[in-house]
């Protein structure tokens, strides 16, 4: 990390972030409120770094979820809830926080060709960098993936995986209708190393 100076409008002291564990770190993104979050390519998993206001440090490190298939681009919306590209699985996966913890990864968009990156514009439209195309995915795309998250067993979860999917996709369903747009983008000559 390196430290932005609003006085002076300039990058200061450079420090580095209490992860460990990480293998072949691939992205990084930060919520609203501080905490960060890295993805972990080899190991599969996207880690978490929470972020404390008042004591202005980190905490400890906890994991979102494991058993990806090469974790790549990383979003997190306002509720928390983390997409992430999956690369060998060629989707991207939604992993909805509860309040109280994280549920189990949701596919939202499949059929991907090694989808390396996602963001999220403030409508909640979800981008994705897919193959040699970036994929805009808008409001209903989503909700069959989400419902299937609230038909859970409320049993095998405690309730809060169906509670969160629920509410997520009743907000969703209030954003405009489904829409689809691809824009041909060449991808330039580059050498990821992850492969290799």
């Amino acid at each position: 990390m390196v430290s932005w100076d609003s006085v002076t409008q300039t990058y200061g002291t450079q420090s580095t972030l209490p992860f460990t564990g990480l293998s072949v770190p691939w992205a990084v993104t930060v919520d609203g409120n501080g905490n960060v979050y890295v993805s972990s390519s080899n190991s599969g998993t996207i880690e978490k770094l929470p972020w404390n206001s008042t004591t202005k440090s980190y905490g400890t490190q906890t994991k979102v979820v494991s058993g990806l298939g090469v974790p790549a681009g990383l979003a997190v919306d306002a509720n928390g809830d983390v997409y992430v590209a999956d690369v060998q699985n060629n989707r991207v996966a939604e992993i909805p926080w509860t309040g109280t913890g994280y549920g189990s990864a949701v596919t939202v968009v499949n059929s991907l060709s090694s989808p390396m990156s996602v963001a999220l514009d403030g409508s909640g439209n979800l981008f994705v960098l897919n193959g040699g195309n970036v994929q805009r995915n808008q409001g209903q795309r989503l909700h069959a993936a989400l419902d299937q998250l609230s038909n859970i067993d409320g049993d095998q979860h405690g309730g809060r995986d169906r509670q969160s999917a629920e509410s997520n996709a009743r907000k969703r369903r209030q954003r405009e209708p489904e829409h689809s747009d691809s824009l041909e983008w060449k991808e330039p000559e580059r050498h990821w190393g992850l492969f290799s």
